[in-house]
């Protein structure tokens, strides 16, 4: 509405007919309840009204998620390389129902409860958990953000938060694992949630993808196309939040993760994270992660926030490729590495600027030798368009590489987003992005030597548009163990997976193990393949500290050592009051 005081002045006039669930002012949104008759003969017909759309107003909680894997996505391995780096000093927001506020794995560090409505939920108790649990419970209750604050907030009305609330408790993240049905518009709450950012270009929404990934749009460009365009909620249209997918323990993206296009053609999903049983979870991982590297971000400079511009740029381009080569609409721009992630952002190899309409930022990155793929990934927070934008992009920026040799120019990677099954299928090219807020290039086996990045303001209506920059070089010829660390999971005698990182042209690796301390090694398999990066693992049922070898063309590549024991459960004798 273009006077929200004026408008509900005149609903008050005819409740209690209808009833305000929700608004957001800086928007001019109204969340009405009221029946169809009501709605067209009195409040659409107000002159304050300048567009109303009647999708689900029946919030619902993501299908619940009882696994737990940290290190699907490199997690376990971050809390490993870089122990410091836990949340601290950062608040994580988690909208739904309310958590529980007593939970020994969130023990002194939840902030304490301004809008948080309805009943304990263990949908939001599990959220919690993963976002930021101590394990003080056991290992399952071990989530990412080990020293993060956590923050409850009801999603009746499904809109933001206000400004000073988020100001109020310092937040920085707030998860969303909550949907509707497939709506595929640019929706007021679409807009609300641009305009949050807007407000607050520190604050981050991450939002599950869904877990419709086997349904189809009944509206819309891409209506009855079966396994696309099916996140489950207009609101999850916005431009600057993350939109999370769900993958298995080995990366593979699951039948029933919400599948994009948005209903613009711009790529949803963002990222894959673990979800064996739902999106929910892969988004409370998002956000865990982010949180971390929001806490590091502030220690390297004076306490300031990243835009939440720079932290997507992080994540997506620290992800790992699964799936179809490049980005496609099942995993968007792939699974989740939260170690790449923080070692892109602890390196420095990042760039934060701002561009003019009709002119251009020129970055000169020196590549060096012996690289497998170069990574670049362009992200901003683009101003909220108009609810019930047919596209939804307002500034619109480009993203160019240059070669050595000053000639060779590299695009970023597009999809074809042709309202049929088959173009919807395509490998992504390279091509010019005039649809997404995230451009990303890749270059495989890149020469060394002095390249050029041009960020283009093609379209800016007003003023200057902040950007942010990663890249990542990848190596070639190397290994890196991610999994087991510390301790093998779950325990010993039981089937484990191992995981590693590699870049090598080889196929196959020997790989042994030994107690530690011992001479022999005992071998697991002579022509371990190397490509799906994991092994399956019978462990001996031992205590003992271990390691693990994998030797590749006559280089030898040693794990940390780790830990096999069974569970060890404490007894208690007697409990007395005190």
């Amino acid at each position: 509405v273009q006077d929200l005081p004026a408008f509900l002045t005149q609903l008050e006039k005819i409740m209690p007919g209808a009833q305000l669930v929700g608004a957001y002012a800086p928007a001019g949104i109204a969340v009405v309840r009221a029946n169809f008759s009501l709605f067209e003969n009195q409040i659409l017909p107000l002159p304050e009204v300048l567009y109303a759309d009647r999708g689900a107003a029946e919030f619902r909680e993501e299908l619940p998620v009882p696994g737990h894997n940290l290190f699907t996505n490199k997690i376990s391995a971050l809390q490993a390389v870089y122990p410091d780096w836990n949340g601290a000093g950062r608040t994580v927001s988690i909208k739904e129902f309310l958590f529980d506020t007593l939970d020994i794995d969130l023990w002194g560090r939840v902030a304490p409860v301004l809008n948080g409505l309805g009943p304990v939920s263990p949908h939001a108790a599990l959220m919690a958990t993963l976002i930021a649990g101590a394990g003080n419970s056991g290992q399952a209750g071990r989530g990412v953000a080990l020293g993060a604050r956590v923050a409850t907030s009801f999603f009746g009305g499904l809109l933001p938060d206000s400004d000073a609330a988020y100001a109020a408790q310092d937040i920085s993240v707030q998860n969303h694992s909550y949907g509707l049905d497939i709506e595929n518009y640019y929706s007021a709450g679409a807009m609300a949630y641009d305009y949050s950012v807007a407000l607050r270009p520190v604050l981050l929404h991450v939002f599950s993808a869904g877990n419709a990934g086997d349904s189809s749009a009944t509206v819309g460009s891409y209506a009855g196309i079966p396994g696309f365009a099916n996140l489950t909620g207009s609101f999850k249209m916005a431009k600057n939040a993350l939109l999370a997918g769900a993958v298995d323990s080995f990366g593979q993206a699951l039948p029933f993760s919400s599948r994009g296009p948005a209903y613009d053609g711009r790529l949803k999903p963002d990222l894959m994270a673990f979800g064996q049983d739902g999106t929910s979870g892969a988004a409370a991982l998002i956000s865990g992660v982010a949180t971390v590297l929001q806490q590091a971000y502030a220690e390297q400079h004076q306490g300031i926030l990243p835009q939440s511009a720079l932290v997507r740029a992080l994540l997506i381009n620290g992800a790992d490729d699964v799936g179809a080569p490049g980005p496609d609409f099942v995993s968007g721009f792939g699974k989740l590495n939260a170690l790449k992630s923080a070692e892109i952002l602890g390196s420095g190899h990042f760039h934060e600027a701002t561009v003019n309409h009709s002119d251009s930022v020129v970055l000169e990155l020196n590549v060096p030798s012996g690289l497998r793929s170069l990574k670049i990934t362009l992200a901003w927070d683009d101003p909220p368009a108009m609810a019930g934008a047919i596209t939804a992009l307002v500034h619109d920026l480009g993203l160019q590489l240059t070669g050595p040799d000053g000639q060779t120019i590299w695009l970023p990677l597009i999809l074809n987003a042709s309202p049929d099954a088959d173009s919807l299928r395509l490998p992504a090219i390279q091509g010019v992005d005039t649809l997404n807020t995230v451009e990303q290039i890749v270059v495989q086996n890149p020469a060394p030597g002095l390249y050029r990045i041009a960020v283009l303001g093609k379209k800016i209506e007003a003023g200057q548009q902040p950007f942010a920059l990663a890249y990542y070089f990848e190596p070639a010829d190397t290994f890196r163990w991610v999994s087991p660390v510390t301790m093998m999971p779950p325990h010993a005698g039981a089937p484990a997976v191992l995981f590693w990182e590699e870049s090598f042209d080889e196929m196959f690796g020997a790989l042994s193990w030994r107690i530690l301390g011992q001479a022999g090694w005992q071998v697991l398999e002579d022509q371990t393949p190397l490509k799906p990066g994991f092994y399956r693992w019978q462990t001996p049922d031992t205590f003992a500290l271990a390691q693990l070898r994998m030797v590749i063309g006559g280089q030898t590549f040693l794990s940390d050592s780790f830990l096999l024991t069974q569970p060890m459960i404490p007894r208690v004798g007697f409990y007395c009051t005190d």
